[in-house]
């Protein structure tokens, strides 16, 4: 690693995304507001692309990016400041090259004003990392798929990262990565599952990990947040998993079996305010 101006310390949950081998091909940085994921995620990227071993192409994508010229691209030279790698790299209003490494990183959301990209976006070459910010707004596996199976190459090491802060259970990533493989861990009285999946390395922080970085004030509203709202701040700050979406009328309801011996069942569409009562009668016709 390039020498930097400064120190800059990341919290030792984050050495796996750190080292020099990552031996599984999805890295999933899951977590709470404050826990600095994002900054960890981009520092990682910048460093990656100045690995002399292999040439990096990387893909670094939000769902929704209007400009990158103005969101994140001036967040990347805060890093390469940060980093003191600023005069390895060359800037421009889409990407940003390694002129030591040939390496670049190309930035793109996946929906702007002219369309979903998905398909445009499979189709750049030698793409062997793929980053996704914001993953809890990527609500579509099969788009998701479209450019993770294009990240194949012979000569670089493939990776997928998957930033978020966890949503509901409905989301793709819990039914791919955690539904049936999963361990639960206690973060300051929360339940918070981890995912044990075999191709998958899991890291969860939360703002906890993070205090050196964050202001006083910050720290004085999470815990007035954690008396008067403990379940906001279990979602929202420790990152726990939500069964069901925020808002909903009908929270105390579970699946079960259908009783066969009745000729019809009722529906209730679990609806939003001011619609609670969207209810709708089923039954089969034999005939058919």
């Amino acid at each position: 690693m390039t020498a930097t101006t400064q120190p800059i310390l990341f919290h030792t949950k984050y050495r796996p995304l750190f080292r020099r081998k990552i031996n599984t091909r999805y890295l999933l940085i899951t977590g709470g507001r404050g826990s600095g994921k994002s900054f960890a995620v981009a520092s990682w990227a910048c460093i990656n692309s100045t690995e002399p071993a292999y040439k990096q192409r990387t893909l670094y994508t939000r769902y929704t990016l209007t400009s990158a010229q103005i969101s994140i691209i001036p967040e990347f030279e805060e890093k390469l400041d940060l980093l003191g790698v600023r005069p390895l790299f060359d800037v421009t209003a889409k990407e940003i090259v390694c002129r030591h490494t040939g390496s670049d990183i190309i930035f793109s959301g996946i929906k702007t004003s002219s369309g979903n990209q998905t398909a445009r976006l499979k189709s750049i070459p030698g793409l062997n990392v793929f980053i996704i910010e914001e993953a809890e707004e990527f609500l579509s596996e099969s788009d998701f798929d479209v450019i993770n199976l294009s990240i194949r190459q012979l000569e670089a090491p493939n990776l997928v990262v998957i930033v978020m802060n966890p949503p509901t259970s409905e989301h793709w990533v819990w039914g791919r990565w955690f539904e049936y493989s999963h361990k639960m861990k206690c973060i300051d009285g929360v339940q918070v599952p981890i995912s044990t999946h075999p191709d998958v390395t899991h890291i969860h922080t939360t703002y906890l990990d993070n205090r050196r970085n964050l202001p006083e004030s910050y720290l004085l509203e999470i815990a007035s947040l954690k008396e008067n709202n403990p379940d906001k701040y279990a979602h929202q700050i420790i990152g726990a998993w939500r069964t069901q979406a925020e808002g909903v009328i009908f929270e105390n309801w579970q699946e079960g079996e259908f009783d066969e011996s009745l000729p019809y069942a009722y529906g209730l569409d679990f609806g939003y305010f001011p619609d609670p009562t969207a209810l709708v009668q089923v039954a089969v016709d034999e005939k058919r």
